[in-house]
């Protein structure tokens, strides 16, 4: 905030300008967190976390590798150490479920200057004022190096990823520091 040029210039350093972007729109959502000085929205975004990190993650997972996927020797994608992860739909009941949402809700607020509720049974009320988030499945091209190779020897363009897709990231990040 005192000097987001020379923050954003820090960032170039090290990061891609969708990783610049991506942080900014993190900063922003905090500090809106913050200005809105709401437990009930900390605690949906915990819950969004443990949503996103064992369900809709390993769902895309999934659909790149199903459990009957073959490697490129015709093995079984999922064997040896590699273990098929399965998702978990969040239940307020289940004693993991909840510490985690708890405490990442509570870690949110203190890290934000707020208080946390410390009391379950009142956390229990604020997360069942919660809704699931929706999983909307990611498109994610996966590419191995023979699966590249041959297609840079047949001429065709690299599959679109959000990695590589067409959005410019400098006008966002020129509007997300002029609104920061």
């Amino acid at each position: 905030m005192k000097d987001p040029v020379d923050f954003v210039a820090q960032l170039r350093k090290t990061a891609t300008s969708s990783s610049i972007r991506e942080q900014l729109t993190e900063i922003r959502s905090l500090i809106e967190i913050k200005q809105s000085n709401s437990m009930q929205r900390i605690v949906e975004i915990a819950r969004g976390y443990f949503e996103t990190n064992f369900d809709h993650k390993i769902r895309d997972l999934k659909a790149l590798f199903p459990d009957d996927k073959l490697d490129s020797e015709g093995q079984p994608f999922w064997s040896g150490p590699k273990r098929s992860p399965q998702p978990i739909t969040f239940s307020a009941e289940d004693p993991l479920h909840f510490s985690f949402v708890f405490n990442a809700a509570n870690l949110i607020a203190v890290n934000l200057c707020m208080e946390p509720v410390r009391d379950e049974a009142a956390f229990r009320g604020l997360l069942g004022q919660t809704q699931a988030t929706p999983y909307v499945q990611k498109l994610i091209a996966v590419e191995t190096p023979e699966e590249a190779k041959a297609r840079e020897e047949a001429g065709r363009p690299a599959p679109q990823t959000a990695a590589n897709s067409d959005d410019d990231d400098e006008p966002v990040i020129t509007e997300l520091l002029a609104g920061l």
